[in-house]
């Protein structure tokens, strides 16, 4: 590590010094290069990739594949960087500290100097043709967010968190099994991720694109509780997204209480926003419920 430190200290004063003509691209794709891709990319290197965290070999593999591969045929870094996250989630792997997470790559970061290369939303956003984007959780891929697969133990809240989530769906008539009959969503018919959560592919079945399209006041689940169910369907799947709503603030709590030195926040914050939504869900279903009953 200390010699690879040594290396990039030496491509970086070469590149402060002489100047980066003829250099497009630098990928520092290493554990904790952030502040060494800062550096390049203050020096006028148009795009640095780099990797904010500690990174786990296979996702470096899986990212650099991925990100190469669409760079060739979009000849975008933006693009090309939104293809190597989308293989990491497709891998299986989440957004965030390894060291602190299990299921983690890491989180890698496109910086820019040149504003041709990344999406015109990125610089709006920034207000410069010079910025950075970092994998950050999103609600239409892994993290905590969409977690269906058995849970391994009591401790394991955002596991019984999408079983409740799932059986809210199940009591409202939402299909939960893959189009060619083999069965419910599961790693087998790739339906599940490896570490266990909703595919691009079992989110078509359920109707959305994103996760957190089921969910809120006006999300699938309360409209297809409007558009016709009994009320013992809304009552039995209110009942569930109550239990959901229960268990991710439990998984809150004991993320907490394991009280990890790089705990990343993203993974409370990620629960906070489920919660919010899941707590719309729940107060919708239960004032349709009411309108019934009067």
């Amino acid at each position: 590590a200390d010699q690879h430190i040594k290396v990039l200290d030496g491509l970086c004063s070469l590149i402060s010094a002489q100047g980066c003509a003829g250099i497009e691209l630098v990928f520092l794709n290493m554990c904790d290069s952030y502040d060494h891709g800062s550096r390049l990319s203050r020096a006028g290197v148009p795009y640095v990739l780099c990797w904010k965290t500690a990174c786990k070999d296979k996702a470096c593999q899986t990212f650099a594949t991925a990100f190469y591969k669409a760079l060739v045929s979009t000849c975008s870094y933006g693009s090309a960087f939104k293809e190597g996250c989308t293989a990491l989630l497709e891998r299986g792997f989440g957004p965030g500290d390894p060291d602190a997470l299990p299921h983690a790559a890491g989180i890698p970061c496109l910086l820019w100097n040149d504003s041709k290369g990344v999406d015109k939303q990125w610089t709006s956003e920034q207000g410069s043709t010079r910025g950075e984007k970092v994998w950050e959780p999103d609600c239409d891929y892994g993290g905590e967010l969409r977690r269906w697969r058995e849970p391994k133990g009591e401790w394991d809240k955002s596991a019984w968190a999408g079983k409740s989530e799932k059986a809210c769906l199940v009591a409202l008539g939402f299909v939960t099994q893959m189009p060619d009959g083999s069965g419910e969503f599961s790693e087998a018919n790739h339906g599940l991720s490896t570490q266990g959560f909703l595919t691009p592919a079992a989110l078509a079945v359920l109707g959305v694109v994103s996760y957190r399209d089921l969910w809120g006041d006006e999300g699938n689940v309360v409209n297809t509780a409007r558009g016709g169910a009994s009320a013992e369907q809304v009552r039995e799947a209110a009942r569930h997204v109550k239990e959901a709503i229960d268990h991710r603030q439990a998984s809150i709590e004991y993320f907490k209480k394991l009280n990890f030195k790089k705990q990343s926040p993203a993974v409370e914050q990620q629960h906070l926003e489920m919660i919010n939504l899941m707590q719309k869900t729940l107060d919708s279903l239960l004032n349709l419920q009411s309108g019934w009953r009067g």
